[in-house]
């Protein structure tokens, strides 16, 4: 959830087709934990949130939109 709400808030979102948005959370969450698991598996065990992951969601992010698996 935190993912998407960061794709939304740093306008990754503003390309991606509203009737796409479900299809594109369920296939970023995907990604994310095939390709990002040790992030994702940190930030659910403590709930941490700093510059550093931003900047690995905004690259976890750019990564995805590249493969248009969505």
């Amino acid at each position: 959830m935190g993912l998407m709400l960061f794709a939304a808030n740093e306008g990754h979102l503003k390309d991606v087709a509203v009737e796409k948005i479900g299809d594109f959370e369920s296939a970023l969450l995907s990604f994310a934990h095939a390709e990002y698991a040790s992030l994702m598996d940190g930030i659910a065990q403590s709930g941490d949130y700093s510059d550093e992951t931003a900047a690995s969601f905004g690259e976890l992010i750019e990564k995805f939109k590249a493969t248009q698996t969505y």
